[in-house]
């Protein structure tokens, strides 16, 4: 019975960090462009995890072929070079926000996206989150 619980947990539990590779052209491994998010959210902590929600290629059609109420987002993606635009989930545990920003990848290279999170101040005057961006940066 502890068996069944364990597997329907990692059945039901959080989102894939298994990447998705789109490659409609039969690319070799080393011509596609990797994505990866950023996640460092820890429990209590007021740092953002990102999660690829969704991809659109350059024609405006989207690739990653997700269900938003059954499929999990995604922790990185696989693609052939070019302009995309992603759609990102910035979440901290307590809050979330979603983004969209356009990206141009090249072959071979490992690239990460992050959550910028905005400030701003409550009618007290206290620090929120305000709003959500989305940032890219290349992984040496």
């Amino acid at each position: 019975m502890k068996a069944y619980l364990f597997v329907l947990i990692i059945m039901l539990g959080g989102c894939s960090t298994v990447p998705l590779t789109y490659n409609p052209d039969s690319l070799n491994e080393d011509e596609l462009a990797r994505v990866t998010t950023l996640r460092e959210a820890k429990v209590f902590g007021n740092k953002y995890n990102a999660w690829i929600e969704y991809v659109w290629n350059d024609h405006n059609v989207e690739i990653t072929n997700r269900n938003a109420f059954w499929d999990n987002m995604l922790g990185g993606v696989h693609l052939p070079p070019g302009r995309y635009k992603f759609q990102v989930s910035c979440v901290n545990g307590s809050y979330e926000g979603h983004t969209e920003a356009k990206f141009s990848l090249e072959a071979n290279k490992e690239y990460q996206l992050s959550c910028n999170i905005g400030k701003g101040e409550n009618i007290f005057g206290m620090s929120i989150d305000t709003s959500a961006g989305l940032s890219i940066r290349e992984v040496q």
